[in-house]
């Protein structure tokens, strides 16, 4: 991939080398709570952001929280690591426009589906990783918001809304989409091959006949979450909270590949996750202080 992104990628902030570290940790080993004690310690900057999210209204605690240890405690471990993760992309892609912020909502919105998906069906995946997958899936529209000229941002601005038109047109326009850049971005911050793949393959046509490998299910849970999300931000989920049915069918309809012999999940789990997804994600919203940013 040959062009003026070329510089730009080089040029971008890379993460703080806690932050790859906690990426790579499983929530499932033993000491997971102290090692990310530990390393959250060494960035000061880091651990202030994170004992101020575990003080925020939402987490409501009694006490004000004073210590890093206590926060950890507060939002509990395994939340810690995808909180961090989060904080630290936003320090390098602050949202400065609506777009931009609707952009990082929609990413923790998809995190958040693609963690409880994998624990209400696990297949070999952590809810860590799959958090992880969701949440970068669509970092190299980050990029294009930061580096595009000025007139192209609108072409970029209601992408989340039409994802396919929307990886033609940026084809057509630069020889490469934003799961290219995506990809490459992962490659320069040192997340696994494994994120980094379902990055690049997150709009591509996944083949889910027998036998299924864990990457092409995970890559098809992306793109569940990802349009669940499109729903959730056009209002098509508004009023079906309740109504289980409909709200059932029209994941199946709108979330599912025709092309799948089945969905990675069947409709009905994800109809009974969207208001915990809904709750998950207000939460990840407040505590990356996107309301106000």
């Amino acid at each position: 991939m040959a062009g003026p992104f070329d510089v730009k990628l080089d040029q971008l902030p890379v993460l703080p080398a806690v932050v790859t570290r906690l990426m790579s940790l499983s929530p499932g080993s033993d000491g997971y709570f102290e090692e990310v004690l530990s390393i959250s310690s060494e960035d000061p900057a880091l651990a202030v952001r994170v004992i101020h999210a575990a003080n925020s209204a939402l987490s409501a605690p009694r006490q004000p929280i004073e210590t890093l240890q206590g926060a950890v405690a507060r939002l509990g471990a395994a939340h810690i690591g995808q909180l961090v993760a989060a904080l630290a992309v936003k320090e390098v892609f602050v949202p400065r426009s609506r777009g931009e912020i609707d952009l990082w909502i929609h990413a923790v919105e998809v995190a958040t589906t693609c963690r409880l998906m994998v624990a209400s069906a696990p297949f070999g995946v952590d809810q860590h990783h799959a958090y992880l997958c969701g949440l970068l899936h669509d970092i190299g529209r980050f990029v294009m918001f930061d580096h595009l000229p000025e007139h192209l941002r609108g072409l970029d601005a209601p992408g989340w809304e039409v994802p396919n038109p929307h990886i033609a047109v940026e084809s057509e326009l630069f020889g490469f989409d934003h799961a290219d850049i995506g990809q490459r971005l992962c490659m320069k911050w040192s997340i696994p091959k494994r994120i980094g793949g379902v990055v690049h393959e997150h709009h591509r046509r996944q083949d889910l006949h027998p036998p299924i490998s864990a990457e092409a299910r995970l890559v098809a849970l992306v793109q569940m979450a990802d349009r669940l999300s499109v729903l959730s931000r056009t209002g098509r989920l508004n009023g079906l909270e309740e109504d289980r049915e409909r709200l059932t069918a029209l994941i199946a309809e709108a979330c599912s590949d025709p092309e799948w012999p089945a969905p990675p999940i069947a409709p009905g789990i994800v109809a009974n996750l969207v208001p915990h997804v809904q709750r998950a994600a207000q939460a990840a919203i407040e505590h990356l202080d996107l309301t106000c940013a």
